[in-house]
């Protein structure tokens, strides 16, 4: 696989403007360790990772986009990211004891989840519609 240390972060605007191509995949491996139970949990995402050309000779522009397969015959790249500490856990949550069990949600899966917060998001949408608005006070203008 290229050296990757000779590709830039190009900006937004270059970005939605250029021409990319696949060039190979990376794996990001991490270790996320439980600060509630002490577990160190290991997992990975799969980039594609797509090369744009530079217009004006510069480097290069990168750009890593999450993976919906693994490609067998491209190029292959691993890195490990430095572990990192979350708060809790898949494995503890349900062993905590909150104030209020009521507190606690568990969705049936990713779909319940995003759903409710389509929901929650229209609420609120909505309730800002029906708040009265605060007239403002007259300026110096408008007496």
């Amino acid at each position: 696989m290229t050296n990757c240390e000779n590709y830039r972060v190009a900006s937004p605007q270059e970005v939605a403007s250029a021409t990319f191509s696949f060039h190979s995949q990376l794996l990001h491996i991490f270790t996320s360790t439980c600060t509630n139970c002490g577990q160190s949990h290991t997992a990975s995402n799969l980039y594609d990772i797509y090369i744009a050309r530079s217009g004006n000779g510069g480097n290069p522009i990168r750009n890593a986009r999450p993976a919906a397969n693994f490609r067998p015959g491209a190029a292959l790249g691993t890195t490990t990211l430095k572990p990192r500490s979350q708060p809790i856990c898949h494995l503890c949550v349900g062993t905590v004891n909150a104030p209020d069990p009521s507190h606690v949600t568990v969705f049936a899966d990713e779909d319940a989840w995003r759903d409710t917060l389509r929901r929650k998001a229209a609420d609120s949408a909505e309730s800002a519609a029906r708040k009265p608005r605060i007239p403002t006070q007259p300026s110096l203008s408008d007496l």
